[in-house]
């Protein structure tokens, strides 16, 4: 499976003890669903419960995942999936956080863990750096019990109140001896509060003369159009995306990629869609999430 949509949630946890006012005190908790099927026959589907508690350092995360592939030895996977995460805000704009998990599934059990760093650097940049520990989440990695440690930096940069530049790097080095590398460029200009347009160019690579068992890509390079509209309706948001390849091209050829979004948002509630597509290979996306307070 080339493409994949993983939500992550954190869970709700009220521990004994504490007083009365405090255990009233009801918990923002975001319900996220996913389903993403393509044309190599694989299926991810993924449950969770998120806390999104601002003013407590602390959250939790159950997930239930299922990842199915059609005509493949061992073709189902399930996991269930606890998280903790700790935030920490360094100001009022920075902030630093690191979360550890345990997966349980049906072929096996590993930990998994990372930090976040986000920052602001003046009143035109940001920072993200990130780090994680996990697994590839295909059928065929599963089964050969590969993890991954990967290491990522954004940047962006607002050169004027409409215009920004995003730089990013992102680099994986997996159990298997596999790498993957990425160089991301893009350059963003808002027309209006509801239309902006975006140009990208994606480097994208791993090692060449290396077969894995999970999908890598060798060499490509590519270069995007990004249009991007948002439109008042029925009381919500909907906003239409759309990334056209200008140009892709990897060690096998030309690539004519395109990819279809769009999400609707009505206060609580969003719901989200995309459409993939390469060549003869294809994706499709659909999300839902719904924030409450239990």
């Amino acid at each position: 499976m080339k493409k994949f949509v993983v939500a992550l949630g954190l869970a709700a946890v009220i521990l004994p003890g504490l007083p009365p006012a405090a255990q009233a005190e009801q918990t923002p908790v975001r319900i996220s669903a996913s389903y993403n099927t393509d044309s190599d026959g694989v299926s991810f589907t993924n449950y969770s419960l998120t806390t999104e508690r601002k003013n407590n350092p602390w959250n939790y995360m159950y997930t239930n995942t299922r990842i199915r592939q059609r005509d493949s030895e061992g073709n189902v996977i399930t996991e269930n999936r606890f998280t903790v995460n700790w935030r920490q805000p360094i100001d009022e704009e920075s902030s630093f956080s690191v979360w550890a998990g345990y997966a349980n599934s049906n072929v096996w059990k590993f930990a998994a863990f990372g930090a976040q760093y986000h920052g602001v650097v003046n009143y035109t940049d940001q920072l993200r750096l990130s780090y994680e520990h996990d697994a590839v989440p295909t059928v065929a990695a599963y089964n050969a019990h590969i993890l991954g440690d990967r290491l990522s930096w954004s940047y962006q940069h607002e050169i004027d109140r409409r215009l920004t530049l995003d730089l990013a790097l992102k680099y994986a080095r997996f159990s298997d001896s596999n790498f993957r590398k990425t160089v991301t460029v893009a350059l963003t200009k808002t027309f209006s509060p509801r239309y902006r347009l975006g140009l990208e160019y994606g480097y994208d690579t791993s090692d060449l003369n290396k077969k894995s068992v999970f999908y890598l890509p060798k060499g490509e390079h590519s270069l995007s159009l990004v249009p991007e509209i948002a439109l008042p309706v029925g009381g919500g948001i909907l906003v239409m995306t759309m990334s056209k390849s200008l140009f892709s091209r990897n060690v096998n050829g030309n690539i004519n990629r395109t990819t279809y979004g769009a999400r609707y948002r009505l206060k609580n509630l969003e719901i989200g869609m995309q459409y993939y597509r390469d060549d003869n290979y294809w994706s499709r996306d659909y999300s839902f999430s719904w924030n409450n307070r239990w």
